[in-house]
């Protein structure tokens, strides 16, 4: 049995919290959220007593830790976390930095511990499944990618508090990235990429509306991604999100964004991404839940890894660089 904690009990902590819940080689044992009131939301849902302090919760009997602090926040409980011995998931990106996300890796190394990074498209079955026919030799070479993921500027401005010290990158990119380098195994030599800051930043949010990055890899072919967190609350979804391949002998789309419920009452909303997850007869399923059980078999078992840290690494080296190249206004080498 895995004793979990849980540090952050937004929208992604108190899933995963369901998610420890229902898997029945995994204890929930406490959490940490520094909101007051996002904190006692969660204790009533769960029936457990949190702390604002997570220094509290390593104190306790636990052998995981699950990190879902905002993306500029996982360092610090990370390294402490890890410190102690416990086995750590840790919500994408790695971190906002490189420096950072290498100390954790090399931490994570010296303890021996089990360490996975949240990128729960490695259990999308789509993704899975295109995957699998690149690994076959179905499509051949691989020679480009276009790639976009865009959000209602819902997420921003009312859905996360923390926008400003995000970006499109590190909230949008880091997804689109890491499928690139998961699908195809191929290394990124450079990125060059431009972001316009005008629309969040007229509402007092200093952050990038949108950036567009080209990457290179080191046999030649190419990558475009695009990602922009503006679009109107009228469209009818939260995520759009289009992954197009090209290959030697063969194209893969995959284009998420109509897998959707809206609805239309007394107003139109949106109401849910049944593809990604859904609760179905009082039972969580879909890719973010997978992971999570995933994480739970490798403590387990003994089970590998499927995202490991050094993949949360070089997708942070990554966007950096998209940040980077922004800044210089130039391409600039990774590798």
């Amino acid at each position: 049995m895995v004793r979990v904690g849980i540090i952050g009990m937004g929208i992604r902590g108190r899933l995963y919290g369901r998610a420890v819940l229902q898997n029945p080689d995994a204890q929930l044992i406490g959490f940490a959220e520094i909101n007051p009131k996002s904190l006692r939301d969660a204790e009533e849902f769960f029936g457990i007593k949190g702390t604002q302090d997570y220094r509290e919760l390593l104190d306790k009997d636990i052998d995981a830790v699950i990190i879902a602090t905002p993306d500029f926040a996982h360092t610090e409980p990370a390294l402490a976390a890890i410190e102690r011995g416990f086995h750590l998931m840790v919500e994408k990106p790695l971190a906002m930095n490189v420096e950072e996300a290498e100390k954790i890796v090399e931490s994570a190394e010296k303890k021996g511990i089990k360490a996975q990074v949240a990128f729960e498209n490695r259990w999308n079955a789509p993704f899975v499944m295109v995957r699998e026919s690149i690994n076959s030799g179905e499509f051949g070479d691989i020679y480009g990618m276009r790639i976009t993921l865009n959000d209602s500027i819902y997420v921003p401005t009312q859905m996360i508090s923390w926008a400003s010290r995000s970006s499109p990158g590190w909230f949008l990119m880091s997804h689109c990235v890491d499928m690139a380098l998961w699908l195809t195994k191929k290394r990124v030599k450079s990125v060059d990429a431009r972001g316009i800051k005008n629309l969040l930043k007229k509402k007092g949010i200093d952050t990038y509306d949108m950036i567009d990055a080209s990457l290179r890899f080191e046999d030649g072919s190419i990558a475009h991604i695009f990602s922009s967190w503006i679009l109107p609350e009228s469209i009818p979804y939260v995520a759009q999100f289009k992954f197009e391949i090209y290959g030697e002998k063969g194209y893969s789309n995959i284009d998420f964004t109509n897998s959707v419920i809206t609805n239309a009452s007394e107003k139109y909303y949106f109401a849910g991404m049944p593809t990604l997850w859904a609760d179905i007869h009082n039972r969580l399923t879909g890719a973010p839940i997978w992971m999570l059980d995933s994480f739970i078999d490798a403590i387990e078992n003994n089970k590998p890894i499927i995202a490991t840290l050094e993949d949360g690494l070089e997708t942070t080296r990554i966007v950096a660089g998209i940040h980077r190249s922004i800044e210089e206004e130039k391409e600039v080498r990774i590798y």
